[in-house]
């Protein structure tokens, strides 16, 4: 009998923290530095509409054009990131951010954001799937 394909939300980091996107960019620089995290869902009014990545932020810094305190995250955030259904199977989540040079996806379930997969996380499955084979 095989073994059961495993789904994103098995290892997802689940309730991830998430940002607005009227915030000012040096608001997500800095959760993102205490909180040890690269990657930040976008939420308006408990809708995704987009995500920020730590590199998002490392090239803002570089612009002269652009000021973290003042700028918000809506201008530098991805409007069309990964979002699959906490249902989906490991194996198709990460074709699919291999895909799209992803380094996560947001996990939805009826509407909302519950989780997110990154590259970490697909260490830890990649870890415990191959321990456990």
């Amino acid at each position: 009998m095989s073994k059961p394909v495993p789904t994103v939300q098995e290892f997802m980091t689940a309730q991830p923290l998430t940002i607005a996107p009227g915030a000012p960019l040096a608001e997500a620089a800095r959760i993102m530095r205490e909180r040890s995290i690269r990657h930040l869902p976008v939420v308006e009014e408990g809708r995704l509409v987009g995500a920020l990545s730590e590199r998002d932020v490392h090239v803002a810094r570089t612009l002269r054009s652009v000021t973290l305190e003042t700028t918000k995250v809506e201008t530098l955030m991805n409007d069309r990131p990964l979002a699959v259904p906490a249902s989906a199977a490991l194996p198709d989540v990460a074709a699919r951010m291999i895909d799209r040079k992803a380094g996560s996806a947001i996990v939805m379930h009826d509407g909302c954001v519950v989780g997110i997969f990154t590259t970490h996380d697909a260490l830890h499955a990649l870890h415990r799937l191959l321990a456990g084979a």
